[in-house]
């Protein structure tokens, strides 16, 4: 199925003939997985807000599923997106089965890319009326999928006078009625501590590690941070990808009341003729990768690449 502007403005996914196909791979292919699947997805009902719903759709398929797209309307037409002053209100279709179901509310964050769009802030409100509509319906359990989860950089109070974003945010995710969630690399372990409950870490590097393998020669890789903070996350990639946790490690001056960052120094392998692979896990304004890279190309790295899961630009 095709996803015309018709279809995803649509209140509700119908995946099924996608899912006819995949079906049949799988019943082809291992049976007892389609079995397994079909017995134990009963109960679950899959929903997408607004960030990415060909996200869901994707997931849908694979879990042998429906998705919901769950409206944004300020009345009951249908035709009006968000109220006059901007205040969203999600609701579920009308023909969607929530009581007694586990509930995976799926959330991709990202940027406003034009005037008009909605950002990360309204995006996460989006979200939490979604989950507490759910909990209203009487869903039994509610997971809360987010494959980028905002505000984890503000994991500690480094400053005087200065919140802790990350804590905030899986605060307001427990009130609303989130009973676990999913997250992707959420720039810091220490964040699953914040929330009070079943917190599960979806690491990309089970993805990104065979594709590497298969790329470069690694008797001539090279693995560096993108700075300082990321030496544990490239370790375990060393370690895993190469049987070493020898790495590139590049350091970075910060001035906390500037945006601007410089990388100093670098302290790892020799880069002459190797090839560098930056490994980040976010990637916004890209100053720090750009600086990194600048570094191992001014000491000899023959080919420089760079691998992260949240490129946000």
């Amino acid at each position: 199925m095709n996803l015309t502007p018709e279809v995803i403005e649509s209140d509700r996914y119908q995946v099924a003939d996608v899912n006819i196909v995949h079906w049949l791979r799988m019943l082809a292919g291992n049976p007892d997985i389609l079995i397994n699947k079909l017995f134990h997805l009963g109960d679950l009902e899959l929903a997408t807000c607004s960030g990415n719903p060909e996200l869901a759709r994707l997931v849908a398929v694979e879990m042998l599923s429906k998705v919901d797209q769950v409206m944004q309307t300020s009345s009951d037409d249908g035709q009006v997106r968000v109220f006059p002053d901007g205040e969203v209100r999600p609701i579920f279709h009308r023909d969607s089965k929530l009581r007694r179901k586990h509930v995976m509310v799926i959330q991709s964050f990202a940027p406003a890319w034009s005037e008009g769009d909605r950002g990360i802030n309204d995006q996460l409100m989006e979200l939490l009326l979604t989950i507490q509509a759910a909990k209203l319906a009487s869903a039994s359990e509610i997971t809360a999928v987010l494959p980028y989860l905002p505000y984890a950089r503000s994991d500690r109070k480094d400053l005087p006078k200065v919140g802790i974003g990350a804590r905030l945010i899986l605060d307001l995710l427990k009130t609303a009625g989130a009973d676990r969630v999913v997250a992707i690399d959420p720039h810091n372990d220490q964040i699953a501590g914040f929330f009070n409950g079943p917190f599960d870490t979806i690491y990309s590097s089970e993805l990104l590690i065979p594709k590497v393998r298969a790329k470069f020669n690694l008797a001539e890789l090279v693995l560096m941070t993108a700075d300082g903070g990321g030496a544990k996350m490239v370790r375990a990639w060393s370690k895993r990808l190469l049987g070493h946790p020898n790495i590139g490690i590049t350091s970075k001056s910060r001035d906390p009341r500037s945006s601007n960052s410089r990388s100093h120094f670098y302290q790892g392998p020799d880069l002459a003729g190797k090839t560098a692979l930056i490994i980040d896990d976010l990637v916004a304004g890209s100053s720090t990768v750009v600086d990194a890279a600048e570094i191992a190309d001014s000491l000899g790295a023959r080919d420089i690449h760079v691998t992260a899961p949240h490129a946000l630009f």
